[in-house]
């Protein structure tokens, strides 16, 4: 993810044609020298609220049958802008396993969460957008 004059640019690896509900897809390849990921959000919050909001990363522990969590990172909301306000959180080396982002608020209540798949393997097709 990059920021540009127009807002961001995403390279990301576009769902399997029959999961059309998601953006990207439910499953993430990476290699011995590209283990990072983003969470990307677009929040509307009204104007005059300037609030934390925090993605939440957890690995799901198959011994456990529970999710760990692995960082919990805020960043600033500030509210009243049209387009609803956008942020993004990375983390780096990820293990294979099923792993998911939640957008939280700072008491923990869940606005919203994307599940996916991690893996190593060859990248598959990227694709690129600007939002």
């Amino acid at each position: 993810i990059v920021r540009t004059e127009d807002g961001y640019e995403a390279v990301y690896e576009a769902p399997e044609w029959h999961d059309f509900f998601r953006l990207t897809s439910s499953s993430f390849s990476i290699t011995p020298y590209e283990t990072t990921a983003y969470c990307f959000s677009s929040i509307r919050a009204p104007a005059g609220l300037e609030t934390a909001v925090y993605h939440r990363w957890e690995i799901y522990d198959e011994s456990k049958r529970d999710w760990q969590t692995q960082s919990r990172i805020s960043f600033a909301v500030a509210g009243g802008r049209i387009a609803g306000y956008r942020g993004y959180t990375q983390k780096e080396n990820l293990l294979t396993g099923k792993w998911r982002c939640s957008v939280e608020t700072a008491r923990g209540a869940l606005i919203g969460r994307t599940t996916f798949m991690v893996f190593e393997g060859a990248k598959a097709p990227l694709s690129v957008v600007v939002f």
